[in-house]
């Protein structure tokens, strides 16, 4: 394993980690972990597995720990989504710059948003399955879309500035690049 795949594989774990602690609703690292994972890593298959894998050990932690959630009837459908955000970060993994992250943090927002509340409305009793169901849906998530936007802005400046602060400081470890080498 090389440093630079340790010292990214690390930061996924420490923002899934923080998934446990108490914090306001939506707002969590879970966006911010795909999307970083996307952008930073060169393989593919690790920037799919990694963030997928820390996400999988957390929602475990969280079902036996039950603080916030874990496991629940059509989680899956989540992990399409933060599939998708993983896809987003690698269409600027080549061209890493404040403006498009921002766009990426702006698209994965929207993107996860919109899935997993679709999922909210699929499995719950509580919005009829119409369009209007579906509408009253996404009208009561609109509140809490403030937090998630807030969120992974936060949490994608701190994941990103922790690994340019570790390049920066421990270039003994061979991390030259910000975004991954073609």
């Amino acid at each position: 394993m090389t440093p630079r795949l340790k010292v990214l594989t690390g930061i996924i774990c420490i923002a899934a980690l923080s998934r446990l602690l108490p914090h306001i609703p939506n707002f969590t690292p879970v966006v911010s972990m795909a999307l970083f994972g996307g952008m930073l890593f060169s393989d593919r298959r690790v920037a799919f597995a990694v963030p997928v894998i820390a996400m999988l050990l957390s929602d475990a932690l969280l079902t036996i720990f039950p603080i916030w959630g874990g496991f629940y009837e059509g989680f899956w459908v989540t992990y399409l989504a933060f599939i998708g955000v993983v896809a987003i970060g690698m269409l600027i993994r080549n061209n890493i710059t404040i403006g498009r992250t921002f766009a990426a943090v702006g698209a994965s927002s929207v993107l996860f948003f919109v899935i997993t509340n679709f999922q909210a409305w699929i499995y719950s009793a509580f919005y009829p399955k119409t369009m209007a169901g579906l509408l009253a849906c996404y009208e009561a998530a609109i509140p809490f879309f403030t937090y998630s936007i807030a969120g992974n802005l936060v949490y994608s400046a701190l994941l990103l500035g922790s690994f340019a602060i570790i390049r920066h400081k421990l270039p003994s470890l061979g991390i030259q690049q910000l975004a991954p080498t073609s």
